[in-house]
C-alpha cells in the first residue's frame, strides 16, 4: 500500500495540485491497496472501494472520483513510486469494477 498522493480525482475538478489525501473523519492520511482498489485510512482503518470515497479540495466540496481522474491519479502514483506492476493491477481492477 502507498499513501494516496495525487491530484484531485473528483468529477470535473480542475485542481491539478499533487497532495496527500486525508480522511475527513479523523484527519489521517489515506492509502490505496492496489489489487482491489481499496482506499484505507491509516489512522482509524476505515476502508472502502475507491468508488465509495468522495474527495474534497479547494475547488469544491465532496465529490466522487471520475474514471479519468482516478486513472490520472494512478499514473502520478506510478511516476512517484515506480511501482508499475501495482499501478497496472489497480488500473485493471478499476476498469473491471467501475460501477455502471
Amino acid at each position: 500500500m502507498d499513501y494516496l498522493y495525487c491530484p484531485c480525482p473528483a468529477i470535473d475538478c480542475t485542481n491539478k495540485a499533487i497532495n496527500y489525501w486525508y480522511h475527513h473523519g479523523c484527519g489521517s492520511r489515506t492509502m490505496i491497496r492496489y489489487k482491489d482498489i481499496i482506499i484505507k485510512c491509516s489512522g482509524c482503518d476505515k476502508q472502502a472501494i475507491l468508488f465509495d470515497w468522495r474527495f474534497n479540495c479547494g475547488e469544491h466540496e465532496f465529490r466522487h472520483a471520475s474514471r479519468q481522474g482516478m486513472l490520472y491519479a494512478l499514473s502520478i502514483l506510478g511516476l512517484h513510486k515506480g511501482n508499475d506492476e501495482q499501478i497496472r493491477e489497480a488500473t485493471q481492477a478499476m476498469l473491471n469494477n467501475w460501477p455502471k
